[in-house]
């Protein structure tokens, strides 16, 4: 009868976990796979057939000029972009923690960016930075500072910094409130003890808060590193990766190459490349991160 009991649990565990693993396998590993036999291939995504140039692809993809400067944007957005909304968010978070008057207006306008979609925020950003008409300039020349009015999307030198500045001032929202609920869940006699025996704010930052916010960290870290990963939407609308190539990531030089010049099995070679980047960045970062946690707890 025990044994009976215990194959029927078993059954029953493989036909509840069946369906989701079914669902994963086809919508995630399937992907991939196919993605990375495309990119092997040669193929304009209308032909019936697709042709075997083996790693033909990859050769062009890294001799490609684009492909150095979409690598080396991408690498600056995983650098800049998660250092600042990091940052800025942590930043919020400690100076909203106490419950001050008015503090829930200026949680509420700190989020409100993150809600719109990036598409949206693009096209206001592209207005705001109009060297005629834009506000930014405006502002400036209003203030006498007609030095400091740029060209802020026509210049190569400064066109990926001005479209992380938009990117920042959209994802700090989602960093605050993150953060902002890692340290509601710091017990509070902690920091009391600390300040009771001298402890300065950065001395109780450095020993109790910072080390208590790793399960935050690790979350808010690991998103914005992906959004930097994959950056493409913002870039799109704002530049369309120009002026020239200059401010190209890897998912843009992905769909250009897929999508605009019909060079799929390139552009699946291009997306092979950035999920490989992906894993290698975010994967031991999240083992260390877990890690962290567990020893916390």
């Amino acid at each position: 009868m025990h044994i009976k009991l215990r194959t029927e649990k078993k059954i029953t565990t493989i036909l509840f976990l069946s369906l989701p693993f079914l669902l994963f396998a086809v919508f995630y590993f399937y992907p991939i796979g196919y993605t990375i036999f495309l990119s092997l291939h040669e193929w304009n995504g209308i032909a019936p057939t697709k042709t075997p140039v083996g790693l033909a692809n990859y050769a062009f993809i890294f001799k490609n000029y684009q492909f150095r400067i979409s690598l080396g944007n991408t690498i600056k957005w995983l650098i800049i972009y998660v250092s600042c909304v990091t940052a800025s968010g942590l930043g919020l978070a400690l100076l909203l923690e106490k419950k001050i008057r008015g503090s829930a207006l200026f949680e509420t306008i700190i989020f409100l960016p993150t809600t719109i979609m990036l598409i949206a925020a693009g096209a206001m950003w592209r207005w705001l930075y109009n060297p005629h008409y834009g506000f930014i300039n405006i502002a400036l020349r209003k203030l006498g500072l007609d030095a400091l009015t740029l060209v802020w999307l026509g210049d190569p030198k400064i066109a990926t910094y001005s479209i992380m500045i938009c990117a920042i001032w959209s994802g700090v929202g989602l960093a605050f409130v993150l953060y902002l609920a890692g340290l509601n869940n710091i017990p509070p006699e902690y920091g009391e003890a600390a300040r009771i025996d001298g402890a300065s704010f950065p001395q109780l930052f450095r020993h109790i808060i910072w080390p208590m916010l790793a399960p935050a960290n690790a979350v808010v870290i690991a998103m914005m590193a992906l959004r930097a990963i994959k950056v493409f939407d913002i870039v799109y609308v704002l530049t369309n990766g120009g002026p020239g190539y200059s401010s190209s990531v890897l998912a843009f030089f992905m769909y250009d190459t897929s999508f605009a010049r019909g060079q799929f099995g390139r552009g699946a070679a291009i997306a092979t490349i950035l999920f490989l980047v992906s894993a290698l960045i975010i994967g031991p970062y999240l083992l260390y991160s877990v890690r962290k946690v567990e020893a916390i707890r």
